[in-house]
């Protein structure tokens, strides 16, 4: 199915794409609410104006994957590689659980991971301006050298969160934070 194209799946709740190989596929105008994605190969998808709410996407990879309007609210994400994927336009993950996964190099500006759980996620040199971490867990993360100019912690829990060279942190909203971050200078 490489290459292949899938639009205006409407009706796609509990949609299974496991084990598919949708690289440089094309996913445009779909509801696929509660879908299934383990093991998919997604490698430089174009995913536009896409509902991936409580989507389980589990060693997965969406490296180089280009995403625009695609909401994620409440999806899983497990053993996922998201380096360097280009989330521009409104990405919104809030209450979305991450574990083992990487948004290493990524390209976020004002993406809402509100309420999140990203425990122990890799941000490492991502563009995250304008991005929403309220009340998140992002304890044990990695943020070094993230770009997080204007994007807000307020009540997030950054214990021991990496922020080493994060480029803007003194522009960002830290009210009321959780824990002790590592190498946050405001």
């Amino acid at each position: 199915m490489r290459r292949v194209s899938i639009k205006h799946i409407h009706e796609g709740a509990r949609a299974i794409f496991d084990g598919a190989d949708l690289r440089d596929a094309q996913v445009t105008d779909n509801e696929m609410p509660n879908s299934s994605w383990v093991g998919t190969e997604l490698h430089a998808v174009a995913m536009e104006d896409t509902g991936l709410q409580g989507a389980r996407i589990e060693q997965a990879d969406l490296s180089g994957a280009r995403f625009v309007d695609v909401r994620m609210q409440g999806a899983l994400l497990l053993s996922t590689s998201l380096k360097g994927i280009n989330m521009n336009g409104p990405a919104d993950l809030t209450h979305i659980t991450i574990f083992n996964s990487s948004f290493q190099d990524a390209f976020l500006p004002g993406a809402l991971f509100v309420e999140a759980n990203a425990r122990g996620v890799d941000f490492s040199g991502s563009i995250l301006q304008n991005s929403d971490f309220r009340r998140a867990n992002v304890e044990r993360s990695s943020f070094a050298g993230a770009t997080i100019t204007d994007a807000t912690f307020d009540f997030a829990n950054v214990s021991l969160t990496d922020f080493t060279n994060a480029i803007g942190a003194s522009k960002g909203s830290w009210f009321n934070i959780q824990g002790t971050p590592v190498g946050l200078v405001l």
